[in-house]
């Protein structure tokens, strides 16, 4: 995987705007890029020196579609 393919956008939210201030940024990152692909990406797009990523997967949410119900 190329490594511009991995950090797909920031997530602007609240809670991410919190942890920024203790240097703490998330972004939204490709499925299937993992934890040393994460970091290598970061670094080379920030020019930054990173200490730890932390991963977490987040279901999508149930939306009507029509008569049924989807997972968007």
């Amino acid at each position: 995987m190329n490594l511009e393919d991995v950090i797909i956008k920031p997530i602007i939210s609240e809670k991410s705007m919190a942890h920024a201030g203790a240097e703490k940024f998330t972004f939204m990152v490709s499925k299937d890029s993992d934890k040393k692909s994460i970091k290598k990406a970061v670094e080379k797009k920030f020019k930054v020196n990173v200490l730890s990523v932390s991963t977490h997967i987040v279901k999508g949410k149930n939306r009507r579609v029509g008569a049924r119900r989807a997972e968007v």
